[in-house]
């Protein structure tokens, strides 16, 4: 994330946020990332340890099916990054997404 310069990410897939967190504190101070996850109790657990980490400040987590998600957050992009540790079975539906709203070089 520090080689490439990245500054905008989006992890499909946040579970208990450990990757989310990591990523976040390699962004520059402007840098932001979304991460989505469609359990709402593992949004929730997340969330608690997004608050209590100062990089938590540039997380953004989008709770809720991310093929429906993604939708919506393309209008945000291009992304530098994207991340994706989600349901396998809905990779294709990912990449796709991924191929369309990441930047030329992502």
């Amino acid at each position: 994330i520090k080689t490439m310069q990245i500054k905008s990410i989006v992890e499909i897939g946040t579970l208990g946020g450990y990757s989310t967190l990591w990523m976040a504190r390699a962004l520059p101070e402007d840098g932001s990332i979304y991460t989505l996850e469609k359990e709402a109790a593992h949004a929730e657990l997340a969330t608690g340890f997004f608050t209590r980490d100062p990089c938590g400040r540039k997380i953004t987590l989008l709770q809720g099916n991310a093929a429906e998600t993604l939708q919506k957050l393309g209008s945000k992009g291009p992304f530098d990054m994207v991340f994706i540790d989600a349901d396998k079975i809905s990779y294709n539906i990912y990449l796709d997404w991924a191929e369309a709203y990441l930047r030329k070089g992502g």
